[in-house]
């Protein structure tokens, strides 16, 4: 899917991207069994990784190539970033809420 960023305007694709990520995000609160995980997985995977190219990209487009390392590796590092995916992957079956909340606040 990041290909489609050379193509197409990243804007308008990047923000597709995220909502669609948000919307597969919401969707996993309806997976009733492993199959339907597995494949709300595999579809999350295919968004999520057009995700981060098209954040990286509008990095580099918008800040200075000196300011770029700190803006990326405030990106990566983030806290709420790593916090987020700690408590998600450890919520994932126990609270459909939390993963419900991130989706709707993607979109």
């Amino acid at each position: 899917m990041a290909l489609l960023f050379a193509r197409l305007p990243l804007a308008k694709s990047a923000a597709v991207a995220v909502f669609i990520w948000g919307i597969v995000c919401i969707l996993t609160t309806v997976c009733t069994d492993y199959r339907g995980f597995i494949a709300q997985r595999f579809v999350l995977g295919l968004v999520e990784s057009a995700v981060s190219p098209a954040f990286v990209a509008i990095t580099a487009m918008w800040y200075k190539p000196y300011e770029q390392a700190k803006r990326l590796g405030t990106y990566w590092l983030s806290p709420c970033s790593s916090l987020n995916q700690a408590v998600s992957r450890y919520l994932v079956f126990r609270d459909r809420c939390t993963l419900l909340l991130s989706g709707v606040v993607t979109i």
